[in-house]
């Protein structure tokens, strides 16, 4: 069980390594507080590479500790994919300080060592903006099927916009149009019958024969329907629907009497 190695600095904290088969690896959870990642296990599985860390025992503490540790190209990944202004200088702090030292005091030192950091970067370099394109082609994917979801005839003006509005943000990545604030309470079939004791069968076939299901009484929803994922287009009414509702109940009550 190999004992590992920290290094301390005064703006990244401390980052704990080790040389495995002459190569340099480092506690991913380290290296991602100090790049300023706020969920470090997301970080290392968006990322890093599964050929760049893998899970080893190291004493810690005077403790055995299981850790996800990160090879050099898992590091970079990592340094490139950080928001993180200061970034760039903890690239530096590693390249001119940890791997020397460790190049100097462990096992890990070959002729080409600087060359391979540089192979390794450029290599990181290219998966960081091959992960970035295929991101970006999925958000405009997405983009493109809301938009059209938008486009719906029976889908109700109130979602249209709000459809608009994601795909917006999506593209922008972040907010560009804000989204409307909707504060009409709407019921649904169901809701409506309880009010009158009846089916939610009957309300759709009055709202249907009195031609209810229009913008006065309600709006169009895109649900789920139940017992199943499929989705599909459902109306929900306004209040000044349900005056009507009973208009026509009682009507229809007094027509059997």
């Amino acid at each position: 069980m190999k004992a590992l190695r920290i290094f301390e600095n005064e703006t990244f904290g401390k980052v704990r390594t080790a040389v495995i088969d002459n190569e340099p690896w480092f506690v991913g959870k380290d290296v991602a507080e100090a790049l300023g990642y706020a969920d470090t296990s997301d970080a290392m599985k968006r990322h890093v590479d599964n050929e760049d860390k893998l899970t080893r025992r190291f004493t810690d503490s005077g403790q055995s500790r299981a850790m996800y540790i990160i090879n050099e190209s898992g590091l970079y990944s990592l340094v490139l994919s950080s928001k993180l202004p200061s970034a760039k200088q903890f690239k530096r702090w590693v390249t001119s300080e940890i791997l020397p030292t460790l190049r100097r005091t462990g096992t890990y030192s070959t002729k080409e060592t600087q060359q391979a950091d540089e192979v390794k970067i450029l290599n990181a370099k290219s998966r960081a903006m091959n992960a970035e394109a295929r991101l970006k082609t999925a958000d405009c994917k997405r983009a493109e099927l809301l938009y059209k979801l938008s486009q719906v005839d029976t889908l109700s003006k109130t979602y249209t916009p709000v459809l608009v509005a994601k795909a917006a943000d999506i593209v922008n990545g972040g907010e560009l149009i804000p989204l409307p604030k909707v504060t009409r309470k709407t019921y649904t079939a169901t809701e409506v019958a309880e009010v009158f004791g009846v089916s939610a069968n009957k309300i759709g076939r009055i709202a249907t024969k009195h031609h209810l299901k229009t913008e006065r009484y309600g709006e169009w929803y895109r649900d789920v329907a139940k017992g199943g994922k499929k989705e599909v287009d459902t109306f929900r009414y306004y209040e000044c629907a349900i005056s009507v509702f009973k208009r026509i109940l009682e009507q229809e009550q007094e027509a059997q009497a």
